[in-house]
């Protein structure tokens, strides 16, 4: 039973970084992390703590996928293309 999570956000590299450590705390580990990021002012991959993060889950065999948008398209729709798209490629049964 796998299960994908999906997480949208702008501007919140420490509170993203937080909620991914957390995630790597869980017992339960079948799942993937989709985050969408709608043009943030600093980008997630520049902060090293966040990358650090993703390092380490991506290590411990939790996918981490991350989409960037190059336009300013607002958290509901950008949320509606991160579904769409982890609909179309993901292979988990719960989103």
């Amino acid at each position: 039973m796998k299960v994908a999570i999906a997480i949208t956000t702008k501007d919140r590299a420490t509170e993203l970084s937080l909620l991914l450590q957390a995630f790597r705390t869980q017992t339960e580990k079948d799942f993937e992390v989709w985050i969408m990021e709608d043009r943030s002012n600093v980008p997630l991959h520049n902060h090293h703590f966040f990358n650090c993060i993703v390092n380490r889950m991506r290590d411990e065999g939790n996918p981490v996928i991350y989409h960037q948008n190059n336009l300013n398209l607002g958290l509901p729709r950008v949320r509606q293309k991160l579904m769409d798209k982890i609909i179309k490629e993901s292979n988990c049964k719960y989103v």
